[in-house]
């Protein structure tokens, strides 16, 4: 930080230094402030990247067992948790896993279930 000498020969600091402080505290206290006390992430909203929530995906074969699917190849990156799932997920996890018989895809606000044919 650059200081000038005062008038009375008082080392005074630069007021843009405070600036630049104020804007990386409020960089630092809207997001936390939000995160601790606001709603859950909605499309275009201030928490819309900030993965909060969850996806949660159950797929079942015939018999009722739990059948191990690779996402990956059904989607390309990770489940974001602002978009909604429980439309397009549950057929296209049926069409590309043919030992799915039930998949299930749950988040906070929405639930859907599919029979696979």
């Amino acid at each position: 930080m650059h200081s000038t000498e005062g008038l009375a020969g008082v080392s005074v600091r630069h007021p843009a230094s405070f600036a630049v402080a104020a804007v990386i505290a409020l960089q630092v206290t809207v997001p936390t402030l939000a995160m601790l006390v606001g709603e859950l992430p909605t499309r275009f909203g201030f928490q819309m990247y900030s993965a909060q929530g969850f996806v949660e995906i159950k797929v079942l074969d015939a018999n009722g067992a739990p059948v191990e699917i690779d996402l990956e190849r059904v989607i390309a990156g990770q489940l974001r948790p602002d978009f909604d799932w429980t439309e397009g997920l549950p057929p296209r996890i049926c069409t590309d896993f043919p030992d799915a018989a039930v998949v299930s895809v749950r988040q906070p606000e929405r639930e859907a279930t599919l029979h696979c044919d």
